[in-house]
């Protein structure tokens, strides 16, 4: 906390020096990261914080996205982002006459893949089977089949 005042002039300036010399002071036990990585470490934190002019947030923004870093899921990731990939998913449906029997259809579905993600099945197809399998045996015991 003793040093927060002096990071955010680090980070406002862009003193890349700087904030390489609080690191060795704060962390001497660590290794200092070289200038360019420094440099790259010091826009990240401006783009993450919380209290930051929004000419240099976007500043830095920018300078990231040129030299392809983006913010995925709260990591920042360098390189091509994969565009247009398939995705698998498993989902719960039932057509019923009666609502109560589809509630039920449905329950049991759901029941099915808590099931498979508590046994560690995170794998769609799998999860599907086991959903349709519970779903054949709540018909089954309502004597719909």
């Amino acid at each position: 906390m003793q040093h927060a005042i002096e990071v955010h002039r680090c980070l406002v300036t862009g003193d890349v020096a700087g904030v390489m010399s609080l690191w060795s002071l704060t962390h001497p036990h660590l290794a200092a990261l070289p200038p360019a990585e420094a440099l790259i470490a010091l826009h990240m934190a401006r783009v993450e914080a919380k209290f930051m002019p929004p000419a240099l947030r976007h500043y830095s923004t920018a300078f990231l996205r040129e030299r392809g870093y983006r913010r995925i899921g709260g990591q920042w990731v360098q390189g091509v982002i994969k565009e247009g990939g398939v995705i698998e998913a498993a989902g719960i449906a039932s057509r019923s006459a009666d609502p109560r029997v589809s509630t039920r259809v449905m329950r049991a579905m759901g029941d099915a893949y808590l099931d498979a993600l508590a046994a560690g099945i995170d794998e769609p197809p799998l999860q599907r089977e086991r959903m349709l399998k519970a779903r054949a045996r709540q018909r089954f015991r309502l004597r719909i089949d």
